[in-house]
């Protein structure tokens, strides 16, 4: 049964200037994610989005986000 439903969003500079930082990636993600997000050259901020909304929808599913 769906419940409810919502959209997550990211704003890309932001994320990048976070990014750039130091600290969020390895606060967030794996090393498997961060060694994918090397590979992904230019998309690379926008592929981390997705794994970040992605992320944030799966924990408010479980009850935890």
């Amino acid at each position: 049964m769906i419940v409810g439903m919502g959209m997550d969003m990211c704003d890309l500079g932001k994320a990048k200037r976070t990014v750039e930082k130091g600290t969020y990636l390895s606060t967030y993600y794996s090393k498997e994610e961060q060694d994918y997000f090397e590979v992904c050259g230019k998309t690379k901020f926008f592929v981390m989005a997705e794994h970040y909304a992605a992320k944030g929808a799966f924990l408010k599913l479980v009850g935890t986000g």
